[in-house]
């Protein structure tokens, strides 16, 4: 059962967390109340003898300094632990739904664009960020203030207390009715921005294709229409944002005419010093007050980046937690070995039943849609069976603790993917502590040799995004030099003949010679198919869901 996330209810325990931040805001907030009360008495007594014409009070007007530097340290104070709670726990959410995402099927992330993950890991977390900093520590603080000032005014004359609690209550309620009307302009502008993002990342990654096809000013267009409407929603969004800052910036004189008018009607019974020392305390909680009338903007947009952010917390986890993980045996009669039973994963396949036997080499066929992709998926513990046994190794995958299954499956296939840092970084990701001995033979096997050779700086230039500054020659054979690395017990090759030019494909038909742990090649080659010892023809093993089972899976899904 999913717990429902709202602005006063932050995911990952943010009260329970945040409660000595919280703590000292609360102490914040009654020291400022304590100098207005202070400066309320101060104030007047200077007023009084100005009136009156006697001597100034130094000491007085000194206090008045005090304060005002007080009131700057306590301000610093304020701001300095409302974003250093924020953001560290804006850094544990960020890290929780990290987590999540590494331990979800391959199939549930798939469904996520990457403007869109990126969007919920970035923008939803400042948004979040934004209400954390600026919304509850405000409310916090500015709450105790506002409220003991109306405790002061309420003791030198009870129903002038209560016609400005209730002005205040106005105000209020008057900046959450924006507020309301505010939430559909913010969600515009949300959607149309993060519509944008997907739409540029989509649109760099493919510069190449969309600049060969010609299409660069449809493509161009395209964004610039979603901008245009954009740029209308931030005008209307503009307005409400407006009335909300004007509330806010009004109150003050709106307050100091009800002092005005209340004392007017009740024949003046505050004295000149009095009116005084409250118009000074009312300008200085204008600040405050207007801040307020902010927190209604970041309630709203929180509230849409909450909503956004728990997809990711519901999304199921395939993946166990350290503690119910198991190891692999290092010395095992299981090692190399895989078994599955009666395994069933709608809509691609309901009945699956092999197995391979230690040091067995299997050419993994079928047609296109067969499911090669899903049972090495399932091999990997990228995704979860729907029913039935499966083990990898003696364990099944899910189970299995990360860096053992990692130890003892290797995996290559044409999606190549570097990542920022040193190529030897990019090289041992699977194994950093490899050694220099398997890292050179591995060089030679894998013909890297030469490539290594002319970098300027060898194993240690550095990869660039996405591996830009190698062709998908170079990194296909990096990727076949990750997946031998530590020579694992199961070592899996989806369709090499695609991405491995001549030389690399020589490679592989001696790994299929020569290779003496188990080997699993998904691919449509002849010659490399005649070379393994088994095979495992999808279009043949598998028992296909009939349409019953599908629309069962459909409505789940629903």
């Amino acid at each position: 059962m999913y717990t429902n996330f709202s602005p006063f209810r932050p995911p990952a325990n943010f009260w329970a967390k945040s409660y000595k931040a919280i703590a000292q805001l609360i102490v914040n907030g009654l020291i400022k109340s304590l100098i207005v009360i202070s400066s309320y008495y101060w104030i007047k007594n200077l007023s009084a003898q100005i009136r009156q014409g006697q001597e100034i009070a130094t000491q007085n007007v000194i206090y008045l300094l005090l304060a005002a530097g007080c009131i700057v340290l306590l301000r610093v104070h304020e701001r300095y632990v409302a974003e250093k709670m924020s953001q560290k726990y804006i850094n544990s959410i960020r890290s929780s739904l990290l987590k999540r995402l590494m331990r979800a099927s391959i199939r549930d992330i798939q469904t996520k664009t990457i403007g869109n993950l990126s969007s919920r890991l970035a923008g939803d977390l400042s948004v979040l960020k934004r209400w954390l900093s600026l919304g509850i520590s405000r409310l916090v603080t500015h709450s105790i203030l506002l409220s003991i000032t109306i405790m002061l005014v309420m003791s030198i004359n009870t129903s002038l207390g209560i016609v400005i609690a209730v002005a205040l209550v106005v105000l209020i309620s008057a900046a959450m009715a924006v507020g309301h009307q505010l939430k559909h302009s913010i969600k515009q502008v949300r959607e149309k921005r993060i519509k944008i993002h997907s739409l540029l990342v989509e649109r760099l990654s493919a510069l190449p294709m969309i600049r060969t096809m010609g299409k660069e000013q449809q493509e161009v267009a395209k964004i610039n229409l979603v901008a245009n409407k954009l740029e209308d929603n931030i005008a209307k969004q503009g307005i409400f944002l407006g009335l909300l800052r004007g509330i806010g910036d009004s109150s003050a004189l709106v307050l100091i005419s009800l002092f005005f008018i209340f004392n007017g009607y009740n024949d003046n019974f505050l004295s000149t010093d009095e009116i005084t020392a409250l118009i000074s305390i009312i300008l200085f909680i204008n600040s405050p007050i207007r801040e307020l009338g902010r927190v209604q903007e970041y309630y709203q947009g929180a509230k849409l980046s909450i909503n956004k952010i728990q997809e990711l917390y519901n999304m199921p986890r395939i993946i166990r937690g350290k503690s119910r993980q198991e190891k692999v045996a290092r010395i095992s009669n299981a090692l190399g070995k895989i078994s599955i039973r009666n395994v069933q994963i709608l809509p691609v396949f309901s009945a699956l039943n092999m197995s391979a036997k230690q040091g067995e080499h299997i050419a993994l066929t079928g047609s296109n849609g067969s499911g090669k992709s899903t049972l090495l998926n399932l091999l990997l513990g990228l995704i979860k069976a729907d029913k039935g046994k499966i083990r990898v190794n003696g364990i099944y995958p899910n189970k299995t603790i990360s860096s053992d299954r990692a130890r003892n499956i290797g995996y290559s296939s044409a999606e190549a993917l570097l990542i920022k840092g040193s190529l030897k970084k990019n090289l041992c990701y699977r194994k950093p502590d490899a050694d220099k001995k398997e890292i050179n033979g591995l060089l030679r096997f894998c013909q890297l040799e030469q490539l290594v050779g002319k970098l300027p700086r060898g194993l240690n230039t550095q990869v660039n995004e996405h591996g830009q500054n190698f062709s998908s020659g170079e990194k296909a054979r990096i990727s076949l030099f990750r997946a031998l690395l530590g020579n694992p017990a199961i070592l899996i090759l989806d369709e090499p003949e695609s991405y491995l030019d001549e030389g690399g494909f020589l490679i592989i038909k001696q790994l299929l010679k020569s290779y003496n742990g188990t080997l699993i090649v998904a691919t449509h080659n002849q010659q490399l198919i005649s070379l393994c010892s088994k095979q495992w023809n999808l279009d043949k093993l598998i028992k296909k869901p009939n349409k019953s089972m599908r629309l069962i899976k459909n409505h789940a899904k629903k």
